[in-house]
Parts: C-alpha cells; sequence; structure tokens
C-alpha cells in the first residue's frame, strides 16, 4: 500500500471500499459554512477521512460560552478567530490535505461554490440557510444541513433538481436570527448531528450517494429516539419550482 494511504487503513478495509474509495475522498472538494458546534466534529471527521481539500468559512471569534460544544477550541483560543484556529488544529491532525481558512461569512467572500464536490451547513441562522439553498441550487450542488435546539437534532440532504429544496423544508421568506446567548444547546446534540452530517458527505463522496436525500433524520437525545421522515415539495415553491 502507498504510504500517503497509510493513516486510512481502516477505512479502506471496509468491504466495498477500498482504495479506489479513498482517492475519490483525496481528490473531493468540500465549503463547510460554520465552524461551530456543528462544524467541529463535522471538520474533524471530514479531515480524519482525508477529504482533500476543506475550505471553512465563520465571522466569528472564540468565546467562553462556545467551549461546551466547539470541542476544536480550548481556552487559549479564547478571542482568536474561529475559522483560522480550527484550521491550525485540523492542520496538526492531517498536515497533508489542503485546508482553507475564511473569517467571513460566505456571502461577504463571494465565494465560487461551482469549484466544490459538496456544501456542508453548519450555520445557526436561517438567513445564512437560505442564502445556501439559492446557491446551491443556482451552481447544482448537492448539500448537507444540520440545525440543533436543545437536546434535538435535524440532518437531511439537498440534491438540486433531485430532491426538494431548503425552502420547501422550510417554506418562510423569513426567519429572525437566533442570537447565540438565547439559543439553549446540548453539547453533544451537536456532536451527533455533525458526525452525521460527516458520514453523509463521506457516503456520497466515495459511493455517490446520500442516505437522507429528500429524507429529513431527527432525533431527541433527552429519549433517545431518532425518526426518519420523508420532505415533501412545496406546491410552487419560489426557490426551486416544485416537483
Amino acid at each position: 500500500m502507498m504510504e500517503d494511504l497509510r493513516p486510512y487503513l481502516r477505512q479502506i478495509q471496509l468491504a466495498g471500499f477500498g482504495e479506489e474509495a479513498q482517492h475519490k475522498l483525496l481528490a473531493s472538494t468540500v465549503a463547510v459554512i460554520g465552524a461551530g458546534g456543528l462544524g467541529s466534529p463535522l471538520l474533524l471527521y471530514l479531515t480524519a477521512a482525508g477529504i482533500g481539500n476543506l475550505h471553512i468559512f465563520d465571522p466569528d471569534h472564540v468565546d467562553i460560552t462556545n467551549l461546551n460544544r466547539q470541542i476544536l477550541y480550548t481556552p487559549t483560543q479564547i478571542g482568536t478567530s474561529k475559522a483560522d484556529s480550527i484550521a491550525q488544529s485540523l492542520k496538526l491532525l492531517n498536515p497533508k490535505l489542503h485546508i482553507h481558512a475564511y473569517p467571513h461569512s460566505a456571502q461577504e467572500c463571494g465565494f465560487d461554490f461551482s469549484q466544490v464536490d459538496v456544501i456542508a451547513d453548519a450555520t445557526d441562522n436561517f438567513t445564512s440557510r437560505y442564502y445556501l439553498n439559492t446557491v446551491a441550487l443556482k451552481t447544482s450542488k448537492p448539500w448537507v444541513h444540520a440545525s440543533i435546539y436543545g437536546a434535538e437534532g435535524r440532518v437531511t440532504s439537498f440534491i438540486p433538481g433531485k430532491t426538494p429544496c431548503y425552502h420547501c423544508l422550510n417554506p418562510m421568506s423569513h426567519r429572525e436570527k437566533i442570537a447565540a446567548d438565547g439559543h439553549p444547546v446540548l453539547g453533544v446534540a451537536a456532536g451527533i448531528g455533525g458526525i452525521l452530517q460527516a458520514a453523509e458527505i463521506i457516503n456520497f463522496l466515495a459511493f455517490g450517494q446520500f442516505a437522507l436525500a429528500g429524507k429529513l433524520l431527527t432525533y431527541d437525545l433527552y429519549d433517545m429516539t431518532f425518526d426518519t421522515l420523508d420532505i415533501p415539495y412545496l406546491d410552487r415553491c419560489p426557490a426551486c419550482g416544485g416537483p
């Protein structure tokens, strides 16, 4: 086996995976929007899996209230840029990958999403999610969404032209942004959401399919229930046009 594949030996050994799937991961590009509670475990496992090119967007700085769920930050990084700090941590884990940090929102950067294979939504507000929905539809790029509140979470995947879009799931033209200090979160709920996103992305890049395309996985960690529901198209959806 080639030396540069040794870190991925255990997943290469999986039936049906092999070196071919690993090379696909190494050649892939993922844009991750948000480097917080969802983004930390998501980015950790994408990096460990060998996703070759990562673009990370987050305009915020590390705050002490982040540390219970944003697991890639330490108290010594309080006040620093999240995007820059998380990129440094990921490069320590897998220095051979290409990791690009943007301490701004994706909207501010004017980033060209046509260059990526998958978009990962790890944001905490509806404005960003509607923006990503618009971008994904415009560029025909698939994307994986997760959101959390308290001990509950939701995860789904969208494929433009093949599944309902985010506006179909949340058919409102405007929602108020939830302030960080008013959004209760059980730290581990963010961890579950980010890990599920990572699994969806790895499956798609390696095997070309999403398990949650057009489906919404919900979980409640207080009673340990997991459910999967079909997402219907919104009739005459103003974003994707419906079926």
